[in-house]
């Protein structure tokens, strides 16, 4: 679709690393001090968040599979999030989750792309 894909991460260097060996087709960067989410206004999940069946589930599924060594505390609470920048690199769409884990489905964002492309 012409539109450049990154991730941007908190965590260590060796995790990215390990993922970009892993064949991540899309380059990794860190934000160790969260200037580019707190750009964005991702926050920190609350405790009651952190235990919503779906934070569960997505943190056992991620813990049994991962093999990235250790997470720094702060990481593991913030926020899960993405958005999409329009050429002027300004937020055209912008989710925010509210449980560990929690992304818009793959569909939604191709439908989002597809329609500021359209405009």
């Amino acid at each position: 679709m012409g539109a450049a894909v990154m991730a941007v991460g908190g965590s260590y260097d060796y995790q990215a690393q390990h993922l970009m060996d892993k064949g991540i087709p899309f380059p990794l960067y860190l934000d160790p001090d969260y200037a580019f989410r707190d750009a964005l206004e991702f926050g920190a999940l609350r405790w009651w968040q952190l235990m919503r069946p779906k934070s569960m589930a997505n943190y056992a599924k991620v813990i049994t599979k991962a093999r990235q060594g250790k997470v720094r505390p702060k990481d593991s609470i913030r926020t899960p999030g993405m958005v999409i920048l329009d050429p002027d690199l300004n937020v055209a769409y912008r989710f925010e989750g509210n449980a560990l884990g929690d992304y818009p489905d793959v569909d939604d964002i191709v439908g989002r792309l597809q329609r500021l492309l359209d405009n």
